[in-house]
């Protein structure tokens, strides 16, 4: 993985052989043409992007840039998706303004802004994630344990819902000790 911003940059770690790039702001077509061609998985992380643009810390002009920077990235992301480059849900929890959980929703709308479906979304925060991780078979076929939640949404209230769970399954099992909220 090679954490790189601006064209040149990511032309160099796409030249050094690296398998993903994280964040890419600013890469451009070529490189995103080349990642399509060569299998190198993007991690676009708009959300740390968005908190800048809201982050009351900055002065408007700076939170300005941010917003600016966030949109041109989910137009990236849009090229990207055309073009058939592998993108991966991440969000660099942690970082300020980044919220570990949230963050993971906030992703998913972002993704689904820049033209995911719903389920292009979940893939690419779930199998997807796991194939870049080194963890393949993280998926829901027959036969296999899973993890995974059921949660009380429509497909229409997704990603905004993700946290109005019903219930929790760990190896294919409920897991008992999960008490839904009362409604």
């Amino acid at each position: 993985a090679a954490h790189a911003n601006g064209e040149e940059a990511v032309r160099l770690a796409l030249a050094a052989g690296c398998d993903s790039i994280e964040h890419g702001y600013f890469m451009g077509e070529d490189n995103l043409r080349r990642m399509a061609e060569s299998g190198v998985v993007w991690v676009p992380t708009l959300v740390p992007m968005r908190a800048l643009a809201s982050y009351r810390g900055l002065r408007p002009a700076e939170r300005a840039i941010a917003a600016q920077n966030l949109a041109h990235q989910i137009e990236q992301v849009k090229l990207g998706r055309k073009l058939g480059v592998n993108i991966v849900c991440g969000t660099d929890a942690g970082c300020a303004g980044v919220i570990c959980g949230d963050a993971l929703r906030e992703e998913l709308a972002l993704l689904m802004k820049a033209g995911f479906t719903l389920a292009e979304a979940v893939k690419s925060a779930t199998s997807a994630a796991a194939a870049l991780l080194g963890l393949p078979g993280f998926s829901l076929t027959p036969g296999q344990d899973a993890d995974f939640i059921v949660v009380r949404a429509s497909p229409a209230q997704l990603p905004r819902k993700l946290f109005f769970l019903d219930a929790i399954y760990q190896k294919g099992k409920a897991d008992g000790r999960f008490q839904p909220p009362q409604r």
